[in-house]
C-alpha cells in the first residue's frame, strides 16, 4: 500500500493504516520551497532534492511522504518512489502532527539510518537538528528561532541559518550563494586584489568575500 494525495490532504501509510495529513499552509509551504531551492544549488549531480509529494518507502506497513528529502538518484525507483536510504530529510511540523506521530517519525527514521534529520515547528518558532551517530540519533543543535541558528549539512560547502529560512524565505543564504557565484565568475579578474577592493568594486559585501577566499584555500 502506498501513499498518496487525495483533494486537499496527503495520506501516510503509519503501521500498516492511512493517516490522513492535513494540506500544508504557505509559510508551511515556502520553508520547504526555500530549503529545496538553496540545495539543489550545491548538491551532487548523483543526487537529487525532493519536495513533499514523494512517498518514502520504510517497510510494507511504513510509507510517508517527508516535507523534504535528499538523496541519491539510485535510491528512486522507476522514477516514482524512494525505496532507499535518504542523507537528509526535513519535517515541518504544525498543529495536525500529534506528539505520537512526530516521536514515531523520528524513531523511524533513525532505524532507517537517515544520516541528518531537521525538524521545525513553524507555529512554536524551533528547531532541532539532529545527526546519526553509531547508529542512533544525537541532537546537534535546537533552539527558538529568534535569531541566527547555524547547522551544516553534509552536503552544503556552508552553514545554513535557519533564522533566515524561516523568517525571510532565505534570501540573505540565496543572496550569498549569488555572490558567491559572481566571484568565482571573475575570478580570474580580481585574483591579483585585496578584498577590500574587490568589495568596493562589486558591491559584494566585504564578509562574503573574505568567507568565499578563505573556503578557496
Amino acid at each position: 500500500m502506498g501513499a498518496y494525495d487525495y483533494y486537499e490532504y496527503k495520506i501516510e501509510i503509519i503501521d500498516g493504516k492511512e493517516v490522513m495529513q492535513a494540506s500544508p499552509t504557505a509559510l508551511h509551504n515556502y520553508i520547504i520551497i526555500d530549503l529545496a531551492s538553496i540545495i539543489d544549488r550545491k548538491i551532487d549531480s548523483k543526487c537529487k532534492v525532493l519536495s513533499d509529494s514523494v512517498d518514502f518507502i520504510l517497510d510494507e506497513n511504513n510509507t510517508y511522504i517527508p516535507d523534504l528529502t535528499v538523496c541519491k538518484k539510485s535510491d528512486i525507483t522507476d522514477g516514482a518512489r524512494i525505496t532507499g536510504t535518504p542523507k537528509f530529510i526535513l519535517e515541518v511540523w504544525s498543529k495536525g502532527n500529534k506528539e505520537t506521530e512526530r516521536t514515531k517519525k523520528i524513531e523511524q527514521y533513525e532505524q532507517k539510518g537517515i544520516k541528518q534529520f531537521l525538524e521545525i515547528d513553524y507555529v512554536e518558532n524551533w528547531f532541532k537538528f539532529h545527526n546519526l551517530v553509531e547508529g542512533k540519533f544525537k541532537l546537534q543543535n535546537s533552539g527558538e528561532l529568534i535569531k541566527p541558528y547555524y547547522i551544516q549539512l553534509d552536503f552544503l560547502d556552508f552553514e545554513l541559518d535557519l533564522y533566515d529560512l524561516v523568517h525571510n524565505y532565505g534570501e540573505e543564504t540565496k543572496r550569498y550563494l549569488n555572490d558567491e557565484n559572481a566571484l568565482c565568475s571573475m575570478k580570474a579578474f580580481i585574483k591579483d586584489l585585496d578584498d577590500k577592493t574587490v568589495s568596493e568594486k562589486t558591491g559584494i559585501p566585504l564578509q562574503t568575500i573574505q568567507k568565499v577566499r578563505g573556503k578557496e584555500k
